[in-house]
């Protein structure tokens, strides 16, 4: 018997010794409200903030204060990265006005972070990646956008909508977009010995040319080349990059291709137009040179383009060991 007091006498001794956690308190009583910072020192706890509305009902004269226990740690800061929607008293938010912005749905609230709703919720979205792309297909008023469409230039199909980001569809929907994750490269598996080059003209002529597909077909082309030689692919010379967009370059460099020459650029006395050959590489260019050909033939069509010749100097470093190659990329009709 005196034992088993003993050992309940040590229990609720080392639970009593317990450190509490700690614990915020508002205090000020709304209409009139007429706290100090003294409700806070005379009860032994911190403050923290003064606040007109604290916890609960508008203060018409004087403020409410924001008072801790001691020792307490600071609240955490706010998300930037997360964004309310929704405007009291009506709040009428959906988890699509997360995705119309690219954002990631997280949650509902009457409150959220203001004045809480009379009807409807509002919602929590936090920002994604900004390096992922998004769009939006389908125009007003007569929209025919459909999920194949995302399919069509490598992109998920995310969600539709009558409205998007622009002018509300009459008819149909608008479909929204988003990019696919590409493969990043990993330089721990090169070899400073070897360089894996591609020669690939993408047939991307200008939309005056001809129009065959030439933005979807560059649309699928940095995901794809990202896994050439199985991950290891150093150097692409691209031929008849004519038409391109800033989600290729985008693209291309999310895949370790950070290094871009110079392009044959037109002078008066051969074409009016780029040439359309760039070598793109996962290597710094250290040295590189363009020539572009002074003559052309002018019954040609082919003379409306530059013609010439790009050298680079490609410096690959690998666990110490450096390799210098000269990679020539060129266009002659």
């Amino acid at each position: 018997m005196n034992k088993t007091i003993v050992l309940l006498m040590v229990g609720f001794t080392f639970l009593f010794a317990l450190p509490l956690h700690a614990r915020d308190y508002w205090f000020g009583t709304a209409p009139f409200c007429a706290a100090s910072k003294n409700d806070c020192t005379k009860r032994n706890l911190d403050f923290v903030r003064f606040d007109e509305r604290g916890d609960g009902s508008k203060c018409v004269s004087g403020h409410k204060v924001l008072c801790r226990t001691k020792n307490s740690p600071p609240p955490p800061p706010p998300n930037r990265n997360e964004v309310w929607f929704g405007t009291a008293p009506f709040c009428a938010a959906s988890k699509n006005d997360c995705l119309k912005r690219n954002m990631d749905f997280v949650r509902f609230d009457k409150r959220g972070d203001g004045k809480t709703c009379a009807t409807g919720r509002k919602v929590l979205c936090r920002k994604r990646n900004a390096n992922q792309w998004v769009k939006w297909i389908g125009t007003a008023p007569v929209c025919e956008g459909r999920a194949s469409d995302c399919e069509s230039i490598d992109m998920d199909y995310v969600t539709r909508d009558k409205t998007g980001t622009g002018a509300r569809c009459l008819s149909g929907y608008k479909v929204m977009c988003r990019s696919r994750s590409i493969r990043p490269f990993n330089p721990r598996g090169a070899d400073a010995n070897t360089l894996n080059v591609l020669n690939a003209n993408v047939f991307a002529r200008p939309f005056i040319a001809t129009h065959d597909g030439q933005i979807e077909r560059l649309a699928h082309i940095p995901r794809v080349f990202a896994n050439f030689a199985n991950g290891q692919l150093d150097v692409i010379v691209f031929e008849e990059t004519f038409v391109t967009n800033p989600r290729f370059y985008s693209d291309l460099r999310k895949a370790g291709f950070r290094y871009f020459s110079k392009r044959l650029k037109p002078n008066v006395a051969n074409g009016v137009s780029d040439g359309g050959v760039q070598i793109v590489s996962r290597w710094p260019i250290v040295k590189q040179q363009v020539l572009v050909y002074k003559n052309c033939h002018r019954k040609f069509e082919d003379c409306l383009a530059a013609k010439g010749v790009i050298y680079t100097k490609i410096r690959k470093s690998v666990n110490g060991r450096t390799r210098d190659y000269h990679v020539f990329g060129q266009t002659i009709g």
